[in-house]
C-alpha cells in the first residue's frame, strides 16, 4: 500500500502522480525534506544533528527557492497557511 504526502494532497488535491506516492516511511520523509524543505528528525537524532544533516543535503533550504512554510509565508504564499494547517491536523492525531 502506498503512502501519500499530506502536503502534496493539501496543495495539489487528490490527483496525485505516482511521484507523490511512497512505499516506505523513509521515502516519504526524504520527499518531505527535499520537496517541501522541512527537516524531519530521525530516531535518535538531536535537533542539532537533524538540522546539520538536513542543511548538508538540501542547499535550497532557507534560500530564495525554499518551500518550507516559514519561507513561503515570507514570500506571501498561501501554501504556508495550508502547510501549517496540515501540521496542526497531523499533530492532533
Amino acid at each position: 500500500m502506498s503512502i501519500a504526502c499530506s502536503y502534496c494532497i493539501a496543495s495539489k488535491g487528490l490527483t496525485l502522480r505516482s511521484s507523490h506516492l511512497f512505499e516506505t516511511d523513509e521515502e516519504l520523509i526524504e520527499h518531505i525534506e527535499m520537496e517541501h524543505d522541512m527537516p524531519v528528525a530521525r530516531e535518535g537524532e538531536t535537533q542539532e544533528q537533524t538540522m546539520a544533516r538536513f542543511k548538508a543535503k538540501n542547499p535550497r533550504a532557507g534560500g530564495p527557492e525554499c518551500q518550507c512554510p516559514s519561507c513561503l509565508r515570507g514570500r506571501g504564499s498561501p501554501l504556508a497557511d495550508i502547510y501549517t494547517l496540515v501540521d496542526q491536523i497531523r499533530g492532533s492525531r
